[in-house]
């Protein structure tokens, strides 16, 4: 009985022991630590272009087509990635449009950077990035959300008129807002190319009349003198002409 009863308190010493250990290696210092690590992962996207597995045959300058050389077609998109990731972190990736399910840990990196999904610039793509950590003793709590967005290819801004107008809303070469289409694009250029050409028409006209004033400014003299010059030059010819008159009745 004697024995047992030591055994039982062996077995509660040792749940102590062991829970205290897992206390002590996940307190709150190690939770700030986790939190400040966390706090430092990135998530980016660069440019990239994807082949597609097609080719075309090369055209030069002059245009003529050499039947002899072959050029991959490519299509622009992008390599997400993330950065600083740790080996007390791990990151679980969803993306919208199913292009990536899946965990990273930090033995799937380069010293911590880690290219996630490269996709192409077709679609508008959300990607939700939770971190969570992976202490073994610190359970599996969430410590931060990272929300991604890539933008999609707008085809509107190889067009001629973007080509002249390249500050036009609709103009830019990459968008995460663009939901337009092409009648509708054609009416907000239209707008648009007579507003900036009103205004630069108006600022030509205040060009031009600036120069004007600071031109008789600078030669206010001078525009006198000549005004009398006039007056009396009128006059002197009007009283010639006036004797003129006289003299021939």
């Amino acid at each position: 009985m004697r024995k047992n009863a030591k055994l039982i308190l062996a077995a509660l010493l040792l749940f102590c022991v062991t829970t205290s250990v897992n206390a002590e290696e996940c307190d709150y210092s190690k939770q700030v630590e986790l939190n400040t690590e966390a706090s430092t992962v990135k998530a980016v996207y660069e440019e990239t272009e994807i082949d597609t597995g097609e080719t075309l045959f090369y055209v030069d300058e002059d245009g003529i087509i050499d039947t002899s050389k072959e050029v991959p077609v490519v299509k622009k998109g992008f390599n997400v990635k993330l950065m600083n990731l740790t080996e007390n972190i791990y990151a679980n990736v969803v993306s919208d449009d199913g292009s990536v399910d899946d965990t990273f840990f930090y033995s799937d990196t380069d010293k911590g950077t880690v290219t996630i999904a490269t996709i192409p610039a077709d679609n508008i793509v959300n990607f939700k990035i939770e971190l969570g950590s992976g202490l073994e003793n610190c359970g599996d709590n969430s410590l931060r959300i990272i929300n991604l967005t890539t933008p999609k290819f707008n085809e509107y801004s190889k067009s001629d008129f973007c080509n002249q107008y390249p500050d036009f809303e609709y103009c830019q070469e990459f968008t995460t807002t663009l939901d337009i289409d092409y009648a509708d694009f054609i009416q907000a250029a239209d707008d648009y190319k007579v507003k900036v050409d009103s205004i630069k028409q108006e600022k030509e006209n205040k060009k031009v009349s600036n120069k004007i004033k600071n031109f008789v400014k600078e030669n206010k003299m001078l525009i006198i003198i000549a005004s009398i010059l006039i007056v009396v030059g009128v006059a002197t010819s009007v009283i010639l002409v006036k004797r003129k008159r006289s003299r021939l009745i």
